[in-house]
Protein backbone atom coordinates (compact mmCIF):
# COMPACT_ATOMS: atom_id res chain seq x y z
CA UNK A 1 0.00 0.00 0.00
CA UNK A 2 2.67 2.51 1.03
CA UNK A 3 4.85 1.50 -1.91
CA UNK A 4 2.02 2.19 -4.37
CA UNK A 5 1.27 5.62 -2.94
CA UNK A 6 4.97 6.41 -2.65
CA UNK A 7 5.56 5.45 -6.26
CA UNK A 8 3.02 8.06 -7.38
CA UNK A 9 4.62 10.73 -5.16
CA UNK A 10 8.15 9.97 -6.37
CA UNK A 11 6.87 10.10 -9.95
CA UNK A 12 5.75 13.68 -9.35
CA UNK A 13 9.26 14.69 -8.28
CA UNK A 14 10.84 12.77 -11.14
CA UNK A 15 8.51 14.58 -13.53
CA UNK A 16 9.49 17.97 -12.13
CA UNK A 17 13.20 17.15 -12.34
CA UNK A 18 12.95 15.62 -15.82
CA UNK A 19 11.06 18.67 -17.01
CA UNK A 20 13.69 21.08 -15.73
CA UNK A 21 16.82 19.01 -16.51
CA UNK A 22 17.07 19.76 -20.25
CA UNK A 23 16.37 23.44 -19.65
CA UNK A 24 19.05 23.65 -16.95
CA UNK A 25 21.48 21.72 -19.13
CA UNK A 26 20.89 23.96 -22.14
CA UNK A 27 21.24 27.12 -20.05
CA UNK A 28 24.43 25.87 -18.44
CA UNK A 29 25.85 24.71 -21.78
CA UNK A 30 25.18 28.14 -23.30
CA UNK A 31 27.00 29.84 -20.43
CA UNK A 32 23.82 31.19 -18.84
CA UNK A 33 24.51 30.06 -15.29
CA UNK A 34 22.08 32.55 -13.74
CA UNK A 35 19.28 31.13 -15.83
CA UNK A 36 20.31 27.58 -14.86
CA UNK A 37 20.26 28.62 -11.21
CA UNK A 38 16.84 30.27 -11.69
CA UNK A 39 15.51 27.04 -13.19
CA UNK A 40 16.88 25.08 -10.23
CA UNK A 41 15.18 27.47 -7.81
CA UNK A 42 11.94 27.20 -9.78
CA UNK A 43 12.11 23.39 -9.72
CA UNK A 44 12.88 23.48 -6.00
CA UNK A 45 9.93 25.78 -5.36
CA UNK A 46 7.58 23.49 -7.27
CA UNK A 47 9.05 20.47 -5.45
CA UNK A 48 8.58 22.10 -2.04
CA UNK A 49 4.98 22.92 -2.94
CA UNK A 50 4.45 19.31 -4.06
CA UNK A 51 6.15 17.98 -0.90
CA UNK A 52 3.93 20.09 1.31
CA UNK A 53 0.81 19.08 -0.61
CA UNK A 54 1.64 15.37 -0.54
CA UNK A 55 2.44 15.29 3.18
CA UNK A 56 -0.64 17.39 4.04
CA UNK A 57 -2.84 15.13 1.93
CA UNK A 58 -1.45 11.96 3.48
CA UNK A 59 -1.94 13.31 6.99
CA UNK A 60 -5.44 14.58 6.19
CA UNK A 61 -6.77 11.37 4.62
CA UNK A 62 -4.63 8.65 6.18
CA UNK A 63 -7.44 6.30 7.17
CA UNK A 64 -9.47 6.61 3.93
CA UNK A 65 -6.28 5.85 1.95
CA UNK A 66 -5.66 2.80 4.09
CA UNK A 67 -9.28 1.78 3.60
CA UNK A 68 -8.74 1.54 -0.15
CA UNK A 69 -6.18 -1.21 0.44
CA UNK A 70 -7.81 -2.72 3.55
CA UNK A 71 -11.08 -4.08 2.18
CA UNK A 72 -11.25 -6.69 4.97
CA UNK A 73 -11.14 -3.89 7.56
CA UNK A 74 -8.29 -5.54 9.45
CA UNK A 75 -7.80 -3.47 12.64
CA UNK A 76 -4.16 -4.52 13.08
CA UNK A 77 -3.34 -3.46 9.51
CA UNK A 78 -5.09 -0.15 10.14
CA UNK A 79 -3.03 0.49 13.28
CA UNK A 80 0.31 -0.33 11.62
CA UNK A 81 -0.49 1.47 8.41
CA UNK A 82 -1.85 4.59 10.12
CA UNK A 83 1.40 5.43 11.90
CA UNK A 84 3.56 3.87 9.19
CA UNK A 85 2.05 5.91 6.38
CA UNK A 86 2.45 9.16 8.29
CA UNK A 87 6.02 8.44 9.40
CA UNK A 88 7.15 7.17 6.02
CA UNK A 89 5.80 10.15 4.09
CA UNK A 90 7.73 12.59 6.27
CA UNK A 91 10.68 11.56 4.08
CA UNK A 92 9.13 13.62 1.30
CA UNK A 93 10.21 16.74 3.18
CA UNK A 94 13.63 16.16 1.60
CA UNK A 95 12.99 13.78 -1.31
CA UNK A 96 11.91 16.36 -3.89
CA UNK A 97 14.75 18.71 -2.98
CA UNK A 98 17.28 15.88 -3.21
CA UNK A 99 15.98 14.78 -6.59
CA UNK A 100 16.18 18.36 -7.90
CA UNK A 101 19.73 18.85 -6.60
CA UNK A 102 20.87 15.56 -8.14
CA UNK A 103 19.24 16.59 -11.41
CA UNK A 104 20.99 19.95 -11.25
CA UNK A 105 24.35 18.23 -10.66
CA UNK A 106 23.92 15.99 -13.68
CA UNK A 107 22.69 18.87 -15.87
CA UNK A 108 25.63 21.12 -14.97
CA UNK A 109 28.51 18.73 -15.54
CA UNK A 110 28.90 17.65 -11.90
CA UNK A 111 28.72 13.89 -12.36
CA UNK A 112 30.42 12.87 -9.11
CA UNK A 113 28.05 14.80 -6.82
CA UNK A 114 25.12 13.46 -8.89
CA UNK A 115 26.36 9.90 -8.40
CA UNK A 116 26.98 10.46 -4.67
CA UNK A 117 23.42 11.73 -4.21
CA UNK A 118 21.93 8.95 -6.31
CA UNK A 119 23.81 6.16 -4.56
CA UNK A 120 23.05 7.60 -1.13
CA UNK A 121 19.30 7.98 -1.64
CA UNK A 122 18.95 4.89 -3.84
CA UNK A 123 20.89 2.35 -1.81
CA UNK A 124 23.56 3.23 0.75
CA UNK A 125 21.69 5.52 3.13
CA UNK A 126 18.34 3.73 2.92
CA UNK A 127 19.87 0.31 3.63
CA UNK A 128 21.98 1.65 6.49
CA UNK A 129 19.05 3.53 8.00
CA UNK A 130 16.65 0.60 7.66
CA UNK A 131 19.04 -1.79 9.41
CA UNK A 132 20.15 0.58 12.18
CA UNK A 133 16.78 2.17 12.90
CA UNK A 134 14.95 -1.19 12.83
CA UNK A 135 17.34 -2.52 15.47
CA UNK A 136 16.96 0.60 17.59
CA UNK A 137 13.23 1.28 17.23
CA UNK A 138 11.65 -1.82 15.69
CA UNK A 139 8.93 -1.22 13.12
CA UNK A 140 8.88 2.52 13.85
CA UNK A 141 12.52 2.61 12.80
CA UNK A 142 11.67 0.93 9.52
CA UNK A 143 9.05 3.59 8.79
CA UNK A 144 11.51 6.36 9.68
CA UNK A 145 14.34 4.96 7.54
CA UNK A 146 13.13 6.78 4.40
CA UNK A 147 13.09 10.12 6.24
CA UNK A 148 16.51 9.45 7.77
CA UNK A 149 18.06 8.41 4.44
CA UNK A 150 16.69 11.47 2.64
CA UNK A 151 17.95 13.68 5.48
CA UNK A 152 21.42 12.12 5.26
CA UNK A 153 21.43 12.61 1.50
CA UNK A 154 20.38 16.24 1.94
CA UNK A 155 23.07 16.85 4.58
CA UNK A 156 25.72 15.42 2.22
CA UNK A 157 24.69 17.01 -1.09
CA UNK A 158 23.64 20.50 0.01
CA UNK A 159 27.20 21.50 1.03
CA UNK A 160 28.49 19.98 -2.22
CA UNK A 161 26.05 22.20 -4.13
CA UNK A 162 27.09 25.27 -2.17
CA UNK A 163 30.79 24.51 -2.56
CA UNK A 164 30.88 23.36 -6.20
CA UNK A 165 28.08 25.30 -7.87
CA UNK A 166 29.09 26.99 -11.07
CA UNK A 167 30.15 30.59 -10.75
CA UNK A 168 27.65 33.13 -11.94
CA UNK A 169 28.76 35.71 -14.45
CA UNK A 170 28.35 39.37 -13.53
CA UNK A 171 25.70 40.09 -16.17
CA UNK A 172 22.50 38.23 -16.88
CA UNK A 173 22.62 36.57 -20.28
CA UNK A 174 19.58 35.91 -22.38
Amino acid sequence: MIANISYVAISIFNGISQGTQPLISESYGNGMQQQAKFLLKSGMGISILAETSIISCIWAVTDPLIGIFNSERNELLLQYAHSGLRLYFLGFIFAGINIMLITYFSATDMAIPAMIGSVLRGAAAIILCAVVLARLFGMTGVWLSFLASELITFIVILPIYRQRRPTVKATYEK
